[in-house]
């Protein structure tokens, strides 16, 4: 038995007996069987990599009184396997054929995986376009089912319901957490019912949370809500934030840009990076930033500006005037920042007046776009100026699937 081993039981014999030792702890020791695991699975992959070592940390913990304490590194490298097959059957099924194919054919594969690839952009790319077409129509006021939609879009004008893997995972900790548990054992050799220790109900609150069911607070646990923001920051200092996210969604943003449209550009850093981006285009142009008007003008680009109050923080006109201003125009796009992304609460903005600017102009914009980098999701600001299903979304990369069956989204920088 080696020394990884020793240490292993140790702490797991300390965590039955409510000694303690953490999951931290836990983790530090069991990355070392459950890392080169995953790593067959996920080698160029580091998101998804990252994702499944976690999730199986947590879920390992969670069982740590299954563990056969006998060959505790094979158990674990077993329930890493089972956890993988089960939520990555595809990237688990490749990674057992590469180890049994030669040399050759694990080449001629990724190049399959690669070119797979390409071909999941090219349909992302269509069902983003198919998606917008479908919420003109509806913004048009034509009824819901007189729109055809196509099958993938379908799902984002229905009630979102939970994925049936996450309502999975919920109910068997629910299970585990709530109800008494029959253990073998030699002074319980029938397995009767037996109450749930103090250490194993403080693993499953750890799992929960980690798992982001649950906050886990000290003597107990709350439920999840959602990080509210309250005040707005200063354009200063957005500039300096998640840059390279934001060129990244402006460059992917500015080649939805025809030469016959008449575009919204909502004020703001995300949308002002798109202006960086344009190059010589017969679109015509509507903005609300101060700042863009005159880089549109000096791009040579055809521009008008919304008046209306202006507010210094955002660098914008915004209020009642800049409303009425824009009600004699009609967009065929708008591209729109927002304060937070939320399933529940939509996209919101810090400031009533700014909110009625940018609802405005999706309810004037045959098709809208959000431009949101990942830290935008799960934040939630005072006034919501539209639903997750009014717009399309351009992000870096998404930190939770939720999104994706809420809307069309495009990750430009997904690895």
């Amino acid at each position: 038995m080696g020394k990884l081993d020793e240490q292993l039981i140790q702490l797991i014999n300390n965590e039955i007996e409510g000694k303690g030792g953490g999951f931290e702890e836990f983790c530090t020791l069991a990355s070392e069987v459950v890392q080169p695991v995953v790593k067959k699975v996920f080698p160029k992959n580091e998101t998804l990599y990252k994702k499944a070592v976690k999730q199986i940390l947590v879920r390992m913990y969670q069982k740590i009184e299954m563990a056969d304490m006998n060959q505790i590194q094979e158990w674990m490298e077993r329930f890493a396997l089972d956890v993988l097959e089960k939520n990555y059957p595809r990237e688990t099924a490749a990674a057992k054929k590469r180890e049994a194919r030669p040399e050759q054919e694990t080449v001629k594969n990724e190049e399959s995986l690669q070119k797979s690839a390409r071909t999941e952009e090219q349909e992302q790319d269509e069902l983003i376009a198919a998606a917008m077409a479908a919420f003109a129509k509806l913004q048009d006021g034509q009824p819901e089912e007189q729109v055809e939609l196509p099958e993938e879009v379908q799902s984002f004008f229905e009630p979102e319901q939970p994925k049936e893997q996450d309502l999975q995972d919920t109910q068997e900790l629910q299970i585990e957490i709530t109800q008494p548990v029959e253990r073998k054992s030699d002074e319980n050799p029938a397995g009767q019912i037996a109450q749930e220790s103090e250490s194993t109900i403080r693993r499953d609150l750890i799992a929960l949370d980690e798992m982001g069911k649950l906050n886990k607070v000290h003597g107990g646990a709350t439920a999840v809500a959602h990080q509210f923001i309250a005040d707005e920051i200063a354009v200063s200092v957005k500039e300096q934030l998640c840059v390279e996210e934001k060129k990244a969604i402006a460059r992917y943003a500015v080649n939805m840009i025809n030469d016959d449209d008449f575009i919204f550009i909502d004020a703001g850093t995300s949308t002002g990076w798109m202006i960086e981006y344009l190059e010589s285009t017969r679109a015509t142009f509507v903005t609300n930033g101060i700042a863009h008007i005159k880089r549109l003008m000096n791009k040579g680009l055809r521009a008008y500006m919304i008046g209306g109050l202006g507010k210094p923080v955002t660098e914008s006109t915004v209020g009642a005037d800049a409303v009425n201003n824009m009600k004699m125009f009609n967009f065929s796009k708008c591209f729109l920042g927002t304060n937070g992304v939320h399933t529940d609460y939509g996209f919101t903005t810090v400031d009533v007046e700014e909110a009625l600017v940018k609802m405005e102009a999706v309810n004037r914009s045959y098709a809208s776009v959000v431009l949101a980098d990942h830290t935008k999701f799960d934040k939630v600001t005072a006034v919501t100026f539209a639903g997750i299903k009014k717009a399309c979304i351009i992000t870096d990369r998404l930190v939770n699937d939720k999104y994706a069956d809420a809307t069309v989204i495009k990750e430009v920088m997904k690895e």
